[in-house]
């Protein structure tokens, strides 16, 4: 995915710490870090607003303002300078970026633009494990060690704790709710995710509940998988049911962000989930 690695040899972390992890601040605001398998942190920047100025000669995303300084297009391809710490971004077309800041070597990455929004990630860091630390050679420069405990799908790092992001949440459909969106392209769901604001999901863990709550005796149900990482910082996850935190998208949800949908039927009352897909 990223154009530049330091030249550390390749490390193999734990398959039970590999994946994406969320960090859910009181204000609601999200930290994402992904570990993968190549042993490299990438620090990942949910999808922010990109605002462009007459001309295109401003950006601001977020709360960051960047001016061009070359590069023409209406997209951010080009090189940028933001305003407050006079960092040089440089965006290429094939969706690759480098940071330039006085004094440290560049940090290269990729960048999404998509429906006037943006998502980073930056390399960081080669990570290892030394028994209960994690080793981070960061790329420009540097070494620490940060100890940290994994418990399940929680992740605590120095004192900060992390829970796993399922790759895949899941909607329950009526079936006129299923055929309303493919009929449509969009949704806002079912009468209770318009009452709330927002639509309800589940995780694969949560999904079984929701169905005998909510659908209890129902037929006709479709399970519709969504992938989350695309939905970016539209789905919140928020406490509800029994204290735990269930995925709720604050957006129409699309046709295009279905993954797979298929019928659970309903045999001697009880909804019948995949198998080995995680379902309780």
């Amino acid at each position: 995915m990223l154009i530049a690695r330091p030249s550390h040899p390749a490390t193999t972390l734990p398959p039970d710490l590999i994946g994406r992890w969320q960090q859910v601040a009181p204000d609601g605001r999200i930290s994402l870090v992904e570990f993968r398998d190549d042993g490299f942190n990438y620090a990942v920047e949910p999808f922010t607003p990109v605002v462009f100025g007459p001309g295109e000669t401003t950006m601001t995303v977020g709360p960051a303002t960047f001016a061009r300084i070359f590069g023409t297009g209406a997209t951010v391809q080009g090189v940028w300078r933001e305003d407050s710490t006079g960092a040089e971004y440089f965006y290429r077309a094939n969706g690759t970026f480098n940071i330039g800041e006085p004094g440290e070597v560049d940090l290269f990455g990729t960048y999404i633009e998509r429906n006037g929004e943006i998502e980073t990630a930056e390399a960081r860091a080669l990570v290892s494990v030394d028994g209960t630390n994690l080793i981070f050679d960061v790329v420009f420069g540097g070494q620490f060690r940060v100890p940290f405990t994994l418990t399940g799908d929680v992740l605590t790092l120095d004192g900060q704790t992390l829970t796993r992001v399922p790759a895949f949440i899941y909607k329950i459909f009526r079936a006129e709710e299923w055929q309303h969106l493919r009929k449509a392209g969009t949704t806002t769901g079912a009468p209770i995710d318009v009452a709330d604001g927002y639509i309800h999901f589940s995780t694969a863990t949560q999904a079984a509940e929701t169905a005998a709550k909510h659908f209890a005796g129902q037929d006709d149900l479709f399970l519709i998988a969504v992938e989350t990482a695309p939905l970016g910082k539209t789905l919140r996850w928020e406490v509800s049911r029994g204290d735990a935190y269930f995925p709720h998208l604050y957006r129409e949800m699309a046709i295009a962000d279905v993954h797979w949908a298929q019928p659970l039927p309903l045999v001697d009352g009880i909804h019948q989930f995949p198998a080995g897909a995680g379902f309780d």
